[in-house]
């Protein structure tokens, strides 16, 4: 017999009606055939043990930095009245596994195919001290045919053990963080708990930086030169390109310039440009975009996300690629119509099936990472709304993904008046391509005339009347707050963690009261912004070192760098970060008016 593992019952009665397994009469606690005996395991089951478990109750300078020799590993366990116990359904759980493993001859690892997949269920492998062979059952989708695929093309266990090793000294590191850094600061500050860890430190700052310099930005006042040209009863308007900062000179120039009647065009060119339609989506960009048209928070997304996977609807959705592989592409063409059919794009349908499909979003892809989310093919039956507004997105996506360039025809204007330079560019959309799978206005370009303007057409030498002259009075302005569009953005461009743990990150900081959402935008509260003016100069703070440890926790997966030099390493820094917090002149003092 051979077992199988998955992290839900819902995943695992997939896999079994894939192999014809009988699902309507289950086991307690598992599936079973004569060949497989599919077992779940309800969520994380084994975890890096608690402070307490090591024997302390609560931790003091003397005992700061905290670091495990070994790190100890323990069942779940669940808070209550009592204090913190051994969660008995996880330890239910663990044990029908371990009776599961020892009948088998060997083990399909169909866990999450995600770092955290591979963690957990090695997790669960070493506690059971397991030595039973295993293979990794890697799945894209969840459909019965990729399901089959997966069976057919089992990977060997150790393409997957620098996966494990960075998921393992991940975890490890956010403990050392947490725990020490968590305790000094309460040790430093006077302030009882605290919970900011490895991720969250500098995503704080970002936040309670932007919001300080927003509170202390000063205005100043600037001002633009333009005109408008007419030629034929078509007008076009052209500015100077520079910004004046003294309202004399602007003055003195507009002055001049209304003395003007004509302008001399002394460059006039056109060219036909293109604007390529977006990739398909990886979860960031599919959260940013939920944010921004239906308010949906990052975490909300995510499980809706999770929810689709999980219903055979989308491909797996935790992933950072925004690329899919040539077979992908190819599939997703066949595939693409019954989504389309579904979310109402069955008109468009014919700028993929009739026009030669964009291959742009084509890449290669690793076995250890997923390809770009995009629609497994088959047709919904029925979605709640906001699922249906996740899955179109997802559908509208790949459909503009595989859609032609949207053509213009792009016109450069330079007109000289007196001594004057004023510039124009203006676009002219010939064909829309992928912009008409929805017509969106926030698609067009800077520049960009609406279809079916008449644009008057300049020839270099001529001269043409000026028929409106403006002097405008602008303010410049702060970088705006951030929203959780922009640190999904940022928290991306600077590689920090998973894509689902960015999600975490904003959820722990919202928990913790650090931060809190005015309007839409994240600003820190009290607690907040009382940490970040302690913490604002530290190391911990410091977005490019820590970016530096997303790089070295890559550079694990990749098996390019040893987990035990990561960690040797991440030790240093850790007594390194202790020392610094408790340093008694670069804390600040107990108070919400802290400088």
């Amino acid at each position: 017999m051979i077992a199988i593992i998955t992290d839900k019952q819902s995943i695992a009665k997939q896999i079994a009606l894939a192999l014809d397994i009988d699902t309507k009469k289950p086991f307690e606690g598992y599936y079973q055939n004569r060949d497989y005996t599919l077992v779940w395991t309800n969520g994380e089951l084994v975890s890096l043990a608690r402070v307490e478990e090591y024997g302390k109750k609560r931790l003091t300078a003397d005992d700061l930095p905290f670091i495990p020799n070994p790190f100890v590993y323990s069942v779940q366990k669940q808070k209550n009245d009592k204090g913190t116990l051994t969660d008995k359904p996880a330890l239910k759980q663990l044990k029908l596994i371990k009776e599961v493993f020892d009948e088998c001859k060997s083990i399909i690892v169909a866990t999450e195919p995600s770092e955290q997949g591979e963690l957990h269920f090695r997790r669960i492998y070493h506690c059971l001290q397991c030595h039973k062979p295993f293979k990794r059952l890697w799945l894209t989708s969840l459909t019965s045919k990729t399901i089959r695929e997966g069976f057919q093309n089992l990977q060997q266990s150790s393409l997957y053990d620098s996966l494990y090793a960075a998921a393992d000294c991940r975890e490890k590191a956010d403990f050392l963080l947490n725990v020490n850094l968590g305790s000094a600061l309460s040790l430093a500050t006077g302030i009882a708990r605290h919970s900011l860890g490895r991720l969250h430190a500098p995503i704080l700052a970002m936040i309670g930086k932007r919001f300080a310099e927003y509170r202390a930005f000063n205005p100043a006042r600037f001002y633009e030169l333009g005109m408008t040209l007419e030629k034929k009863g078509m007008i076009q308007k052209i500015k100077l390109s520079e910004r004046i900062k003294s309202k004399q000179k602007a003055e003195k120039m507009y002055t001049r310039l209304k003395t003007s009647e004509e302008v001399h065009i002394t460059r006039a060119d056109a060219q036909i440009t293109v604007q390529p339609p977006p990739l398909p989506y990886n979860l960031t960009e599919l959260q940013k975009d939920a944010n921004l048209r239906y308010g949906f928070s990052a975490k909300k997304t995510t499980e809706i996300a999770r929810r689709l996977y999980e219903e055979k609807l989308i491909s797996f959705p935790i992933t950072n690629a925004r690329q899919i592989p040539k077979t992908v592409f190819i599939e997703t063409l066949k595939n693409i119509r019954q989504p389309a059919v579904y979310c109402d794009f069955a008109d468009k349908l014919p700028l993929v099936e009739q026009e030669k499909p964009n291959r742009h979003c084509v890449g290669d892809m690793s076995a250890i990472t997923h390809h770009a989310i995009v629609p497994t093919g088959i047709r919904p039956t029925y979605l709640a709304q906001d699922v249906k507004h996740i899955y179109t997105l997802i559908v509208a996506r790949t459909l503009e993904s595989l859609s032609p360039h949207c053509r213009k025809k792009t016109t450069h204007i330079e007109a000289t008046c007196g001594n004057l330079v004023l510039t124009s560019s203006v676009s002219e959309v010939r064909h829309l391509g992928w912009r008409s799978i929805l017509g969106r206005e926030e698609d067009r370009e800077e520049g960009e005339v609406k279809q079916g303007d008449n644009i008057p057409i300049f020839v270099k030498g001529e001269s043409v009347r000026i028929i409106g002259w403006n002097l405008l009075t602008r303010k410049t302005q702060p970088q705006p707050l951030h929203t959780e569009t922009t640190l999904l953005s940022a928290m991306e461009r600077v590689s920090f963690g998973a894509p689902e743990t960015r999600t975490a990150i904003i959820e722990t900081l919202l928990a913790e009261n650090y931060i809190q959402q005015w309007e839409q935008n994240f600003v820190p509260t009290e607690k907040g912004l009382y940490l970040y003016n302690c913490l604002k100069d530290k190391s911990i703070t410091d977005i490019e070192l820590t970016q530096s440890w997303e790089k070295a926790l890559l550079n694990v997966g990749l098996g390019k760098q040893k987990a035990d030099s990561f960690m040797t390493m991440f030790e240093i820094f850790t007594k390194q970060a202790v020392v610094e917090i408790l340093t008694p002149q670069k804390i600040c003092p107990p108070s919400p008016q802290c400088p």
